[in-house]
């Protein structure tokens, strides 16, 4: 997809649709920490931040991405309750950071204090657990397009220790299936080009699924089973008070084959509560299940528990 291309969704409702449920529940989930003496402040990790803006109906940077909601959402928190969210976003395109930092800094001005990393966050992710632990609460938005987060990284993550740790992850299952496929051309008599391509998704599978990837069974394959054995191992690891519950909504298009999922994780029941209220009464863009019935649509966005 073309560069100039990717930061427009006027025909993406689905990533509509994420942006509106991340607003909602980052929203809800400030609103409910900051009331609580006992807590100073949240965390809050944009692990694949992007530029910060997106292109809509022909109007440049008029819909907010995730990195410019959260903190817009910081600065309420701030002026309301005296509270801070800090704000960590990390980003490893050089010309995608440099309009990231454009975007960010009206809010340095107005003193709020977000921490801009650039690189990898599979290999920043130790610089974050270094600022984040303690006792604050975390909230990472982890939102990949295909396979880009090694599996060490999530596991890292789910394993800071003593704070109260909620994820939000984005699993785009044509991403994965693109990787995938063109990961097994490796050994075929391709163009240069394509094989460099195939080479760098044979890694991200290899470091994600693991060397064994040619052996993964079709179920396996759809990698929304990877994300929830992650989260069983890290919960056989865990006592009961920090266990991770896993709930998972499904984004239907391409006349109603699953291609988009948002995976939420959090040991809080309130936390789970909040955001099945917050999918079953979001806003339909009618573009997004136009082929679809009332039914259909309700419970495509109810999701459920897995773990």
């Amino acid at each position: 997809m073309p560069e100039d291309n990717f930061w427009d969704i006027t025909n993406k409702p689905q990533t509509k649709t994420k942006l509106k449920i991340l607003n909602n529940y980052l929203f809800a989930w400030a609103k409910i920490l900051a009331s609580q003496k006992w807590c100073n402040q949240m965390y809050y990790i944009d692990c694949f931040a992007g530029r910060g803006k997106y292109n809509n109906e022909g109007i440049a940077d008029s819909v907010l991405g995730s990195p410019l909601i959260a903190m817009e959402i910081a600065k309420i928190i701030k002026k309301k309750y005296n509270k801070d969210i800090r704000c960590i976003f990390i980003e490893e395109d050089k010309k995608i950071f440099l309009e990231l930092q454009k975007f960010v800094s009206p809010y340095i001005e107005d003193g709020l204090h977000p921490e801009l990393i650039y690189g990898n966050v599979n290999k920043k992710i130790e610089d974050v657990i270094k600022a984040v632990s303690g006792r604050d609460p975390v909230f990472f938005f982890i939102d990949p397009d295909g396979i880009k987060i090694d599996r060490g990284m999530l596991e890292k993550a789910m394993n800071i220790p003593n704070v109260a740790k909620e994820f939000l992850v984005t699993y785009i299952c044509k991403g994965v299936e693109r990787c995938y496929a063109l990961g097994k051309k490796c050994d075929e008599d391709l163009p240069i080009s394509i094989q460099k391509k195939a080479i760098g998704n044979l890694r991200r599978i290899q470091k994600f699924f693991g060397d064994d990837w040619k052996y993964l069974t079709k179920e396996e394959k759809g990698n929304l089973k990877i994300y929830l054995n992650i989260v069983a191992d890290h919960n056989d690891k865990m006592d009961g008070k920090y266990k991770l519950g896993a709930k998972i909504i499904d984004i239907c298009y391409n006349s109603g084959r699953n291609k988009y999922y948002l995976i939420f994780l959090s040991r809080n029941a309130n936390a789970k509560g909040i955001i099945e209220d917050i999918y079953i009464k979001i806003k339909i863009d009618g573009t997004l299940f136009s082929s679809f019935s009332k039914r259909q649509q309700k419970e495509m966005f109810q999701g459920k528990f897995d773990i």
